[in-house]
């Protein structure tokens, strides 16, 4: 099964989405190969834990590179879905490179509109971006003209949004942050247009039940759709210490140019209720 056979390995993060990792597992488990899992140290608050995620890639490829083996290919997020952060890919690029790992793949769904992207400086094999485009008719084509127009009525075009939007994320994720007594999982040059934020650990989100039952609750209660996550930390460096307990969940928030301050506050006010009134994810019912 081409270069895949026993003896090669493939080393990926663990949080790469979901059809990717189960695609690579299943193709190369039956070629004899091995897939190595990275975990990505989160949250990440601090050059020192960004370091810590180079150091866990360094790992990595050390398995892969164990008893002979050799790593064939490495699977890189230049963003991720979850956690949300935006992962040094030309970093870890140029490690892979002195590693004599044969390619690199980097899997760049969500960053072309929300960083700008250098394909060149990254130096990997292979950079893949998304290309969504909706329903299955021909009715996007035409209308890019008017994409175009609208995009540069932004000062600074495309890169304009992009900043405004990586800085309005940033300013709402404090506001949430503070309002909450808690922090944003990642350094602001690591939240593009997305950022995840601690959740009061006196919500009790302790898994991914917990996560769904409260997104649930916030939507058919509230009208507010927020993705959020639970995450036991891995490493003592990443644990967040809230109250008596430690932050075990996060909402995941974003900016576009439509959405507007009320959006954030609604969700602030809302969270901040539910702690008032005593209700915690235990207490909520699974839909």
């Amino acid at each position: 099964m081409g270069l895949f056979q026993k003896g090669g390995a493939i080393v990926m993060l663990h949080c790469a989405f979901q059809a990717i990792k189960k695609s690579i597992e299943a193709y190369v488990t039956r070629a004899g190969g091995s897939v190595i899992m990275v975990h990505l140290p989160f949250p990440v608050s601090s050059q020192m834990k960004k370091s810590l995620l180079t150091a866990e890639f360094r790992k990595g490829l050390a398995r892969g590179k164990a008893n002979g083996k050799k790593v064939r290919l490495a699977i890189i997020d230049h963003i991720t879905s979850m956690p949300y952060v935006v992962i040094p890919a030309c970093e870890l690029v140029k490690i892979c490179r002195l590693e004599g790992v044969e390619h690199v793949f980097v899997d760049a769904a969500h960053a072309i509109g929300s960083i700008l992207v250098d394909v060149k400086e990254i130096g990997a094999d292979f950079y893949v971006n998304s290309a969504w485009f909706g329903t299955r008719d021909y009715s996007s084509q035409p209308v890019v003209p008017n994409v175009l127009e609208f995009i540069n009525r932004f000062e600074g075009g495309l890169e304009g949004i992009q900043k405004k939007n990586r800085n309005a994320v940033v300013e709402m994720g404090e506001m949430l942050a503070k309002a909450w007594g808690t922090n944003l999982s990642s350094p602001p040059e690591m939240c593009p247009s997305m950022a995840m934020i601690g959740l009061p650990s006196r919500l009790g989100v302790l898994s991914d039940d917990d996560a769904l039952k409260l997104r649930t609750h916030l939507r058919d209660h509230f009208g507010l759709e927020v993705p959020i996550h639970s995450h036991m930390p891995r490493y003592e460096e990443t644990r967040v210490a809230h109250g008596d307990g430690t932050i075990t969940g996060y909402a995941q928030i974003s900016h576009q140019v439509y959405n507007t301050l009320d959006d954030y506050v609604r969700l602030r006010d809302v969270i901040n209720q539910l702690l008032s009134d005593g209700l915690v994810c235990k207490m909520l019912k699974k839909e």
